[in-house]
């Protein structure tokens, strides 16, 4: 007469379901983990993104994107102001509130705040769509901005953005705006 053997498993099949969830989970969240740098008031950071381009975030900024994936999806969100320095033959795009400025090659400032947005080019050339609005193709020396919803066009002769110099200079800027800028870069009321 044969015994009828019980086997009873020490581990669930639920378990194992369980862990394979956990662990692709993890996988995915690790693969398109957003990177993202961000500065408090009176501060400034530097950094390279994936491609070899150079990014400075000026004070109480954000700017994030997706490292993994940079090779397919070359897109930054920005909140606030950086300065970008792009290794030539790069090309990415920096989505902020108020539109979306495409690199076409160059050294470029992208100042997004709210009620104020700037762009200026100071070397190559940049798209800029802004939303809502228009495109605008700018040069070396070519800026636009909207303050106040007002849209203005504007040449600099400038080599780079002052702040990174630690110097600031206003040119036909509303006077809260600059009393803003002015209390975020130096930490005064």
């Amino acid at each position: 007469e044969q015994k009828e053997v019980k086997v009873k498993r020490l581990i669930p099949n639920w378990v194992y379901a369980a862990a394979a969830s956990v662990v692709l989970f993890l996988g995915y969240t690790f693969i398109f983990q957003e990177t993202t740098y961000t500065t408090q008031i009176a501060e400034q950071t530097a950094f390279e993104l994936p491609d070899g381009s150079e990014v400075n975030l000026n004070t109480d900024s954000e700017i994030s994107f997706t490292e993994f994936n940079w090779a397919n999806k070359r897109t930054l969100d920005l909140k606030g102001e950086a300065y970008f320095k792009v290794k030539k033959g790069s090309k990415f795009k920096v989505k902020t509130k108020e539109g979306t400025v495409t690199v076409l090659g160059t050294q470029f400032t992208v100042n997004s705040r709210d009620g104020f947005y700037n762009v200026t080019c100071f070397e190559g050339k940049v798209e800029v769509k802004i939303k809502g609005s228009s495109t605008h193709i700018l040069e070396k020396g070519d800026a636009v901005k909207i303050q106040r919803n007002q849209l203005a066009t504007y040449e600099i002769q400038d080599e780079n953005p002052g702040w990174i110099a630690k110097e600031s200079t206003f040119k036909n800027i509303a006077i809260e705006e600059v009393i803003a800028e002015l209390e975020r870069q130096y930490n005064i009321s």
